[in-house]
Protein backbone atom coordinates (compact mmCIF):
# COMPACT_ATOMS: atom_id res chain seq x y z
CA UNK A 1 0.00 0.00 0.00
CA UNK A 2 1.41 3.35 -0.97
CA UNK A 3 1.68 6.25 1.43
CA UNK A 4 -1.06 8.07 -0.50
CA UNK A 5 -3.35 5.04 -0.14
CA UNK A 6 -2.60 4.89 3.60
CA UNK A 7 -3.53 8.56 3.97
CA UNK A 8 -6.76 8.01 2.00
CA UNK A 9 -7.66 4.93 4.05
CA UNK A 10 -7.03 6.78 7.32
CA UNK A 11 -9.25 9.63 6.12
CA UNK A 12 -12.05 7.15 5.30
CA UNK A 13 -11.73 5.44 8.69
CA UNK A 14 -11.64 8.80 10.49
CA UNK A 15 -14.82 9.89 8.68
CA UNK A 16 -16.57 6.60 9.48
CA UNK A 17 -15.62 6.86 13.17
CA UNK A 18 -16.83 10.46 13.33
CA UNK A 19 -20.13 9.62 11.57
CA UNK A 20 -20.77 6.49 13.65
CA UNK A 21 -19.88 8.31 16.87
CA UNK A 22 -23.02 10.42 16.43
CA UNK A 23 -25.00 7.26 17.26
CA UNK A 24 -22.56 5.09 19.23
CA UNK A 25 -20.80 5.60 22.56
CA UNK A 26 -17.68 3.98 21.15
CA UNK A 27 -16.46 2.72 17.79
CA UNK A 28 -13.54 0.42 16.90
CA UNK A 29 -12.55 -0.36 13.30
CA UNK A 30 -10.22 -3.20 12.30
CA UNK A 31 -8.79 -3.88 8.89
CA UNK A 32 -6.23 -6.00 7.13
CA UNK A 33 -4.19 -4.96 4.13
CA UNK A 34 -2.33 -7.31 1.80
CA UNK A 35 1.12 -5.97 1.01
CA UNK A 36 1.91 -7.36 -2.44
CA UNK A 37 5.66 -6.69 -2.61
CA UNK A 38 6.38 -8.44 0.71
CA UNK A 39 3.45 -10.89 0.39
CA UNK A 40 2.44 -10.14 3.96
CA UNK A 41 -0.71 -8.99 5.67
CA UNK A 42 -0.62 -5.81 7.67
CA UNK A 43 -3.27 -4.78 10.16
CA UNK A 44 -4.64 -1.50 11.36
CA UNK A 45 -7.15 -0.40 13.95
CA UNK A 46 -8.53 2.91 15.07
CA UNK A 47 -11.37 4.00 17.25
CA UNK A 48 -13.18 6.70 19.09
CA UNK A 49 -15.09 7.09 22.30
CA UNK A 50 -14.69 5.12 25.50
CA UNK A 51 -11.59 2.96 25.15
CA UNK A 52 -12.66 0.62 27.96
CA UNK A 53 -16.01 0.02 26.23
CA UNK A 54 -14.18 -0.72 22.97
CA UNK A 55 -11.93 -3.23 24.73
CA UNK A 56 -14.84 -4.94 26.47
CA UNK A 57 -16.89 -5.15 23.28
CA UNK A 58 -14.02 -6.72 21.33
CA UNK A 59 -13.33 -9.15 24.17
CA UNK A 60 -17.00 -10.14 24.37
CA UNK A 61 -17.12 -10.69 20.60
CA UNK A 62 -14.00 -12.87 20.72
CA UNK A 63 -15.44 -14.97 23.55
CA UNK A 64 -18.71 -15.42 21.63
CA UNK A 65 -16.85 -16.47 18.47
CA UNK A 66 -14.73 -18.93 20.43
CA UNK A 67 -17.88 -20.39 21.98
CA UNK A 68 -19.57 -20.72 18.60
CA UNK A 69 -16.51 -22.54 17.29
CA UNK A 70 -16.33 -24.76 20.37
CA UNK A 71 -19.98 -25.76 20.18
CA UNK A 72 -20.14 -25.88 16.42
CA UNK A 73 -22.91 -24.26 14.45
CA UNK A 74 -25.66 -26.32 12.90
CA UNK A 75 -25.84 -26.41 9.12
CA UNK A 76 -28.97 -25.35 7.26
CA UNK A 77 -29.95 -29.00 6.80
CA UNK A 78 -29.62 -29.70 10.53
CA UNK A 79 -31.93 -26.76 11.29
CA UNK A 80 -34.74 -28.11 9.11
CA UNK A 81 -37.26 -30.44 10.82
Amino acid sequence: MTEAEQVRLQALVDKFIADASEFCDSVRVFGTIHDGPTDSTDTFTDGGGNLYAQHAQVREWLIQQDEISRLGTPTKEEDDP
